[in-house]
């Protein structure tokens, strides 16, 4: 599932949209995440989409930084 519809109207390049949709594919997978309509899921989203604001682009980078959080 992509992370557009989490998007709402934020102003991303479609390269960011994909670098997100990657990297929030990269984090549901990490987790073992197949609901994707669930709470979960779109808090994962949106901290995804934080750390994007912030202009980070690689989705690899994005997905490690968001797991360091939630790790603690």
């Amino acid at each position: 599932m992509p992370i557009d519809r989490f998007l709402g109207d934020s102003n991303f390049q479609a390269d960011d949209v994909e670098a997100l949709n990657l990297a929030f594919e990269e984090f549901l997978q990490a987790l073992g995440l197949f609901e994707r309509n669930d709470l979960v899921t779109k808090v994962v989203a949106k901290r995804i989409i934080a750390i994007g604001r912030t202009g980070l682009r690689d989705p690899a980078e994005i997905c490690s930084l968001a797991l360091k959080e939630l790790r603690g």
